[in-house]
């Protein structure tokens, strides 16, 4: 009897320790829940700010000289040479027929188009109407939009159908934030080479 009992008593042990173990994991669980709910949330007002910032400073605005659309395209051009390698060309600011940047790579041509509009507007279908007749004028296979706002449902579903790429003002942000930190990793390792002379 007695050895029965203590059977007993050492399962009931047994289960309440591994009751105990589970208790302690789900709220490590939940607690690591809410900290990447707060991360994911901090980070994404960070977004909403930066982007507010990027589109107040190069707006388009009558007399502005410095910091305009044009200049984006540039600071969109050199994002895009850091992080994809390749050969940037900024078109002249007028009469570009839609195509704004000229990304030349080991595939072939790529042709963006570059919006600086307010974050919480949502593109319509027209930019990507435009650039798609342009693919098809100029027989490229790549062409994109790279946009400070988002897009309008019409518009991505007929950028999917064409297979025009859309870079909303979120994935830029993401892109510029990579190209810094490739810029970062590359100026490390050209600081840490010692000349032969040293």
């Amino acid at each position: 009897m007695v050895p029965e009992t203590l059977l007993v008593l050492t399962l009931f042990a047994l289960g309440y320790y591994a009751f105990h173990l589970y208790s302690l994991k789900d709220n490590q669980i939940r607690l690591q829940q809410n900290k990447l709910s707060e991360f994911l949330k901090s980070k994404e007002d960070v977004h909403k700010i930066l982007l507010a910032g990027m589109y107040q400073r190069f707006k388009k605005e009558e007399g502005k000289t410095e910091d305009t659309p044009y200049d984006f395209e540039r600071f969109v051009a050199r994002t895009i040479e850091v992080v994809y390698k390749g050969k940037c060309t900024v078109t002249p600011s007028s009469n570009d027929g839609g195509i704004d940047i000229l990304h030349d790579t080991n595939d072939g041509v790529e042709l963006i188009q570059v919006k600086c509009y307010e974050p919480n507007v949502k593109l319509n279908f027209e930019p990507v109407a435009i650039l798609h007749s342009q693919m098809i004028k100029q027989q490229v296979q790549k062409v994109a939009i790279i946009a400070t706002c988002s897009y309008s449902d019409l518009a991505i579903k007929y950028a999917d159908e064409v297979n025009v790429r859309l870079i909303d003002g979120t994935a830029f942000l993401e892109m510029w934030i990579q190209s810094i930190h490739i810029l970062e990793d590359e100026l490390s390792v050209f600081s840490s080479v010692k000349p032969d002379y040293a």
